[in-house]
């Protein structure tokens, strides 16, 4: 049932449950779309450490001692940036592929 509350198909319908952390908007990794947990975390792992060293002024990372890691405001943006940027370069090389075949 929790997969399903935190599915992508209605987590975006609900809207991503931002909070906020010491005045700042986060959104922690157990509260987003469970299709994208372990992608996310892979993005973080290759991120360079000055965005993910906690207490470093470009750092995109929050913690917190119950709920855990949180993405800044700045952080979710990013990786949709990002997430974005892949899946048009797949689809634009896939397109590629489609319309240049005899």
């Amino acid at each position: 049932m929790e997969q399903k509350i935190r599915s992508l198909h209605c987590r975006m319908q609900a809207g991503l449950n931002f909070q906020n952390l010491d005045g700042e908007d986060v959104v922690f990794l157990k509260d987003v779309p469970f299709e994208w947990e372990d992608i996310i975390a892979r993005w973080i792992l290759a991120l360079p450490s000055d965005q993910t060293s906690m207490g470093m002024p470009d750092c995109i990372l929050r913690q917190h001692p119950t709920k855990g890691i949180a993405l800044t405001d700045e952080g979710w943006t990013n990786y949709i940036s990002w997430m974005t940027k892949v899946l048009d370069d797949v689809l634009a090389k896939q397109e590629s592929e489609t319309f240049t075949r005899p």
